[in-house]
């Protein structure tokens, strides 16, 4: 009996330590939780930072004397009054062309920001269109992004997922590609955006063209 009940107290006192240190490992996993949710917020303001920080630089106002002030007064009364003169109808076509032209503008630029920002993983190849705007293969998130003049990132082509399916921008599948470059002329009458991309890991080049991603 004596022997039985020491090996019993031995195990209550194994089963007490394992407890133990069951304990401080959970204590360590959580703490570890921690740790990386604060890197991964810390890196999400280091991302976001980075993004904007890519806007187009704003020029430097150059201070006008007050000579000039008064000569652009002068000059503002003079055209407003011949304003005032001139015919009916005249100037109307015009009026209504820049009309157009801003409201196309504003337009384009509601659409550009009901667009998703979204944050590049290990950026590779790049190119730049005539327009300004840069092409980037996102290696890591297997896909092809898009930053605006205004240093806005936004999804080109690609699931996110890495994989290997022509198609639509955004149903096509890539794996891990690196390099891209663009393709003749980019115009609407010749079918519009144009670039080849390697895909690195599908071991292929891709034919990005319009709206739609094939396989060279």
């Amino acid at each position: 009996l004596t022997s039985s009940q020491r090996n019993k107290d031995e195990l209550e006192a194994q089963i007490l330590q394992v407890a133990a240190e069951i304990e401080e490992e959970e204590k360590r996993i959580e703490e570890l939780k921690a740790a990386i949710a604060e890197d991964e917020e810390r890196n999400l303001k280091s991302s976001v930072w980075m993004v904007n920080s890519l806007g187009v630089p704003r020029p430097m106002r150059r201070k006008v004397p007050e000579s000039e002030q008064e000569k652009g007064t002068e000059q503002d009364k003079a055209e407003s009054e011949s304003g005032r003169e001139r015919p009916e109808g005249e100037g109307e076509e015009g009026d209504t062309d820049e009309e157009e032209e801003e409201m196309e503008a504003e337009d384009e630029e509601e659409e550009e920001n009901d667009e998703p920002v979204v944050l590049l993983n290990n950026p590779e190849g790049i190119c730049v269109e005539d327009s300004g705007t840069i092409l980037v293969t996102d290696t890591i998130r297997s896909c092809i992004r898009r930053i605006t003049t205004k240093g806005k990132v936004h999804a080109l082509a690609g699931a996110g997922v890495p994989g290997h399916v022509d198609g639509e921008l955004a149903d096509a599948e890539f794996r891990h590609p690196r390099g891209i470059c663009l393709l003749g002329s980019q115009a609407e009458e010749d079918g519009g955006r144009r670039a080849a991309i390697c895909d690195t890991e599908n071991h292929c080049v891709r034919l990005l063209w319009g709206g739609e991603v094939t396989t060279i």
